[in-house]
């Protein structure tokens, strides 16, 4: 039986997920069901699991925070996420953090037994592949020396698909410290395995893999590298890799930033919060906060106040409406408070820059 956590902040869809669907048919077992990713986090850090169905919007911590997480942290764990149509062209790019697969609302018993079914049988793969491996080299290897190198290979793994390259110059070297000592097949062998998981991750993001990187070609280079240039070979490779995925993740912080910026300029009349735009991006605010600091330069209550402003200032220049139907039209019930910001952000009072129009 693989162990399965579900989380979701929806009390009925929770324990309607847990109770009314045969896990144990599909060859899992519940062990334990949370309302929120920060939550799940907490339980990871004691609990070990080998699957996680998760809502993609909670209200603290999202899914795709939750993704991130185990991404980093927990690379063999698969994901499931419960996403609306709405939320389904964001949650596809969750695939950078390992996300297996999605299920579409409302949830279908059927699709569910599909898509866990097909997880299972990936499960089941990499487990015999990971009995092959120890009655392979790693039964040569004594006991803390194979763990040793599982963690190292683990954690690798995990920098590489989060583009974490500090990390990456870590653990490459820690890898190479246990295998310098092993005879060229083993250490062949680890780092073949090493890229096939590599691979596998990306498989799972959809991206299209450039010429250079194809499996085949790197393990055709592979192959006829000796032993004293392994690590150098393998080091540039993956810096290869991390250069590759930075261009996609930029792409994908982008994208987050013009849906968050979208979503402001067609709400600027309504009385939205901060809150409210992080969670239209399905992000936590504190993430979601900076990630678009460093992607504009600029404070989100910073870029709001100017988007307000600034359409004050055209709504002004039209000499159509009334102060009051501006200042309602920018999302300001109290006119007082809307002259002062004016003030502030122009320098004039909204009837001297109105002289300044004629």
């Amino acid at each position: 039986m693989y162990k399965l956590l579900i989380v979701d902040d929806e009390k009925i869809i929770l324990n309607g997920l847990a109770d009314h669907i045969d896990w144990e048919h599909l060859g899992y077992e519940v062990v334990h069901r949370l309302e929120d990713g920060k939550d799940a986090i907490a339980y990871l850090k004691d609990q070990p699991v080998d699957a996680i169905l998760s809502d993609i919007r909670m209200y603290e911590v999202s899914g795709i925070e939750l993704a991130r997480h185990v991404s980093e942290f927990y690379p063999r764990i698969k994901i499931v996420f419960l996403s609306s149509y709405k939320e389904f062209d964001y949650a596809r790019e969750a695939i950078a953090y390992g996300v297996c697969d999605y299920i579409l609302k409302p949830i279908s018993i059927d699709e569910i037994n599909k898509v866990f079914t097909k997880v299972r049988e990936i499960m089941d793969n990499e487990r015999k592949d990971t009995e092959k491996e120890t009655k392979l080299p790693f039964s040569l290897f004594e006991g803390s020396n194979y763990q040793e190198i599982l963690s190292c290979n683990n954690s690798l793994i995990a920098a590489i698909v989060r583009n974490d390259v500090e990390m990456v110059y870590e653990f490459h070297g820690k890898l190479f410290n246990h295998l310098n000592q092993l005879p060229y097949e083993f250490m062949f062998f680890i780092v073949s395995k090493m890229f096939d998981e590599v691979y596998l991750r990306f498989s799972q993001m959809n991206f299209t893999i450039p010429d250079g990187l194809k499996k085949e070609a790197v393990f055709l280079n592979l192959s006829s590298v000796e032993a004293k240039d392994l690590y150098s070979t393998t080091g540039e490779l993956i810096l290869q890799f991390c250069e590759f995925l930075l261009t996609k993740k930029e792409d994908t912080r982008e994208g987050v930033v013009i849906r968050a910026k979208k979503y402001i300029n067609d709400n600027l009349a309504n009385d939205f919060s901060f809150e409210d735009v992080a969670k239209s991006v399905f992000l936590s605010s504190s993430y979601f906060s900076r990630l678009f600091k460093n992607v504009t330069g600029e404070n989100i209550i910073d870029y709001v106040i100017n988007c307000r402003m600034q359409k004050a200032i055209d709504l002004l220049q039209e000499g159509k409406y009334s102060i009051k139907e501006i200042s309602e039209m920018v999302g300001y019930n109290d006119i007082k408070y809307f002259h002062r910001s004016f003030k502030k952000y122009t320098g004039y009072t909204t009837k001297q820059y109105q002289k300044l129009l004629l």
